[in-house]
């Protein structure tokens, strides 16, 4: 909405805003006291100073006694290194995330991802991590929901208006959230001996499918009244996961890694540039471009 107020000041809602929060000046010249607010530090003196207020104006280079003056040398040398251009024009926003200069939302939710406090849910965190366990896709997107809080707990329904009961199906003694359902102590109890032991990638697998598991025996307990001992969740989980690998590697076995080959595509037309007849072909090893082209020649006239 900051950037509409800026770059598109005859819109209707801009125009609206403009005459209720800041009549006398735009977006960035709020006054304080306004919703809209805009604050930054500024030396005294400098109130207002704008980019090409550091300039000469008759050269139209960096005002390098200014620069001192007011940045102190240390910024004052990274601000002469930005280069200027020979002819000036009217000053402009840019938006520096993107490469025209442009304000789009993707490139903000970019920028804010790469901002998250938390680096647990920002995007090259905890996403990046999540999608490379070696467990079966409908785990990683359960660990996903539940990493987003996304998955229907009483809590999270209860919050959202639906009226249910919110205590644990499981124990009946504590308000069913997704920090209840997966402590580490009632993985430890589930998964026993068997997450303690393997190698940081089997770990994070075996844990990854205890919890969906645990998540599957609540939904059990709910719609079918029946709940698994921890021994047999536990044989479920690496059960489940096993047949997954066996599958894959099953898959791979059947559709090997084709060798390196040279396609080639012939089209002949006549005189009018119509299509007469065409055919590809496929030739074991890799050629260079020229080699192709000359085997393409050999076959079209043989």
């Amino acid at each position: 909405m900051g950037w509409r107020l800026l770059e598109d000041q005859d819109a209707l809602v801009c125009r609206i805003l403009k005459a209720k929060y800041f009549p006398n000046g735009d977006f960035l010249t709020a006054r304080k006291d306004d919703c809209f607010r805009v604050s930054a530090m500024c030396p005294p003196g400098f109130d207002g100073t704008c980019v090409c207020d550091l300039m000469n104006p008759t050269t139209g280079s960096w005002d390098t006694e200014l620069l001192h003056d007011l940045l102190g040398d240390a910024d004052a040398q990274s601000a002469l290194g930005i280069p200027l251009k020979s002819n000036l024009g009217p000053d402009k926003l840019v938006w520096h995330f993107e490469e025209k200069g442009r304000y789009t939302v993707k490139t903000a939710y970019k920028l804010a991802s790469s901002l998250t406090l938390d680096a647990m849910y920002s995007v090259d965190g905890l996403w990046n991590k999540l999608w490379k366990v070696k467990v079966p896709p409908k785990v990683r997107n359960f660990l996903w929901r539940a990493a987003r809080n996304n998955l229907p707990s009483k809590e999270q329904l209860l919050s959202r208006g639906v009226v249910v009961g919110g205590e644990c199906e499981t124990c009946k003694t504590s308000i069913e959230n997704l920090w209840h359902k997966f402590s580490f102590a009632r993985l430890r109890r589930l998964a026993g001996a068997q997450i303690i032991g393997g190698s940081n990638e089997e770990l994070k697998a075996r844990v990854c499918m205890v919890m969906w598991q645990i998540w599957k025996d609540r939904n059990g307990v709910i719609w079918k009244g029946v709940l698994p001992s921890p021994g047999r969740s536990t044989s479920l989980a690496a059960e489940c996961r096993v047949e997954w690998l066996l599958a894959r590697r099953k898959r791979t076995a059947q559709n090997p890694q084709a060798p390196p080959a040279t396609s080639i595509g012939i089209v002949i037309r006549d005189h009018e540039g119509q299509f007469m007849t065409g055919k590809s072909l496929r030739f074991l090893g890799l050629h260079r471009v020229e080699e192709g082209e000359l085997m393409g020649i050999k076959e079209a006239l043989s």
